[in-house]
């Protein structure tokens, strides 16, 4: 893989730490980064809840995004993304984890009247109690305080497991020593003798077979397909919370990793270099994590060139113009990346008739810049010399 050929390093940080780290996919080159419920814009994160809240866990399920929070009058809001609305489920107590798959929400114990729900047969009490719940092969499983993890019937499957994580026809269990993969079958098919808190699962390189995992404040990379086990890079705070996502949209996987100290985006400025990736829409988590995960998207192997545009661009005084033919009345984020993966230029506009033009003028500093152009249906993407004209 690309991610192990290169030193990764911080291109951006921001003092939020979160326990809860999603990111949104509405198009194929334009998402949403949720740190808990603040919501990274142009001038920084932004609460939606507001700061009298706390939030414990995030689940993002189609248009929905369920915040569990610490307020056991308010445990449960649930926000539409369409709509721009909140809407307060009327439950009171604690709530710790919520499968939309299965519709049950989850207490950790019978703590001042907390229960646990299946909220899709109407607020149904169920008496189960525990950290995790997440359907898997045609099965609800549970994570109970004691670290048992049962069957909804309450039959054990395996004891000492700290989290699970199940993607795609995988179960991954971090378990107190060891790592394990289960089949559907739940048979143990690969194991690792390491201790981890955190995963997420990612497509890559045309196999579902990859995970991230955090170990205090490590990050290593499992790679099925290969065997490989490799660390990547370590932090300087232990760790909270990870999620791949290609940040600066130049092919590669970067990194966002919160911390008991901040958010922190690591990139590896040569993946670019590598084969092109291909986003793909999905209705479900592209990289689902143990923390959150990154909804709507998934990198593959680039098949086609369909989607994309050729990028023609002109030197000006103090930057370029750059034109280029797309379908008319889309959205167009513009922007310009240096060697070292950071977005140093950005501008939105609307494609019109015929051929778009755009100038990019911004006094650049001599050295090598990418031009990305990303529409709701299309992408440019062009690597441009400035030599300080």
């Amino acid at each position: 893989m690309l991610v192990l050929a290169a030193i990764w390093t911080v291109q951006e940080q921001w003092d939020v730490s979160a326990s809860s780290l999603n990111v949104i996919y509405e198009t194929p080159y334009t998402y949403s980064v949720l740190a808990d419920d603040r919501l990274l814009t142009d001038t920084g994160f932004v609460s939606l809840l507001g700061d009298t809240i706390e939030v414990r866990r995030v689940i993002v399920s189609g248009d929905s995004i369920v915040f569990l929070t610490s307020n056991m009058d308010n445990p449960v809001i649930i926000y539409s993304r369409t709509e721009s609305t909140m809407v307060r489920l009327p439950l009171r107590g604690a709530f710790v984890d919520y499968d939309p798959v299965a519709g049950i929400l989850i207490s950790p114990m019978a703590l001042r009247g907390s229960q646990s729900y299946s909220i899709e047969m109407g607020f149904h009490p169920l008496d189960i109690y525990g950290f995790r719940v997440v359907s898997f092969a045609d099965s609800v499983l549970y994570l109970d305080r004691y670290g048992n993890l049962r069957f909804l019937s309450g039959r054990i499957l395996l004891g000492g497991v700290k989290d699970v994580l199940p993607y795609d026809r995988y179960l991954l269990v971090l378990g107190s020593g060891n790592t394990l993969l289960m089949d559907e079958d739940f048979q143990v098919r690969k194991s690792i003798p390491r201790d981890f808190h955190l995963a997420s699962g990612f497509y890559w390189m045309g196999s579902n077979g990859n995970f991230l995992l955090a170990s205090g404040s490590g990050i290593y990379l499992w790679e099925l397909r290969t065997g490989s086990f490799n660390s990547l890079f370590r932090t300087s705070d232990s760790i909270t919370c990870i999620s791949p996502v290609d940040y600066d949209g130049d092919g590669g996987m970067d990194v966002l990793v919160s911390t008991t100290s901040g958010l922190f985006l690591y990139s590896n400025p040569t993946a670019s270099a590598g084969e092109e990736m291909e986003k793909v829409m999905v209705d479900e988590y592209g990289y689902p994590s143990t923390c959150g995960g990154l909804y709507g998207m998934k990198f593959m192997k680039r098949t086609s060139k369909s989607g994309m545009v050729k990028l023609e661009t002109r030197y000006m005084p103090d930057g370029w113009r750059i034109s280029f033919d797309a379908p008319e009345g889309e959205r167009v984020r513009v922007r310009v990346v240096n060697s070292r993966g950071i977005t140093v230029f950005s501008k939105e506009m609307k494609t019109g008739r015929g051929r778009s033009v755009v100038e990019v003028r911004d006094g650049f500093k001599a050295g090598t810049y990418t031009i990305i152009v990303e529409g709701e249906t299309f992408r440019g993407r062009r690597t441009v010399i400035w030599k300080g004209r």
